[in-house]
């Protein structure tokens, strides 16, 4: 005999494996990263390019949870301050939305990590003084939208043709295909080196 709890587990059970038997992300290596909230995946963008640097002997700097005095940022490379938005592809979109971007910030770089289902991880740098905020950013062909409420805080989306732009630039690289000393150069070509 069924209880009513169980009839219930029973159509989630149901409704869940049929929402996500044709979902990408339960398929690949970074399935989890679907699960995250958006501090969490924030948090996993930060530790990896902190961790990538201190593979690569980069100077940085990373105090996790700690708020800057000194400006809006939550990384230094190089004496560099970058703010890091992480993105993931959503399920059915193809759009990486990037949220919470300060106009009023005193950073050098905006770095967006974004995260495909198929494991494919796309870095672009953003020089403080590329970005525009009441037009078009060039390559990008994006403009910012403010936040419904505020003043000074963005959202910024990119698609998988805003990556391939980016990359063609020189602004991006792809990280799940380039070679350690690909990178290096990527961010000297990027003056972050």
């Amino acid at each position: 005999m069924n209880s009513f709890k169980d009839i219930m587990i029973q159509n989630i059970d149901k409704a869940y494996d049929h929402q996500f038997e044709n979902d990408e992300w339960t398929k690949g290596d970074f399935f989890k990263m679907n699960q995250l909230k958006p501090d969490n995946s924030g948090k996993v963008g930060e530790l990896t390019v902190s961790q990538i640097c201190k593979k690569l002997n980069i100077p940085y700097h990373y105090e996790e949870d700690k708020n800057s005095q000194d400006g809006t940022y939550d990384i230094i490379v190089n004496k560099k301050m970058i703010e890091l938005k992480t993105g993931r592809k959503s399920f059915g979109s193809f759009n990486f939305q990037h949220e919470s971007l300060h106009k009023k910030a005193t950073y050098d770089y905006l770095a967006f990590l974004d995260i495909y289902p198929t494991g494919q991880m796309i870095f672009c740098l953003i020089k403080s003084e590329e970005m525009r905020w009441d037009s078009k950013i060039p390559v990008i062909n994006r403009k910012p939208h403010l936040r419904l409420g505020t003043e000074d805080i963005y959202k910024l989306d990119f698609g998988k043709k805003t990556h391939q732009n980016l990359i063609k630039n020189n602004m991006a690289i792809d990280l799940s295909l380039s070679s350690e000393e690909e990178f290096l150069n990527f961010l000297i070509s990027r003056e972050v080196l």
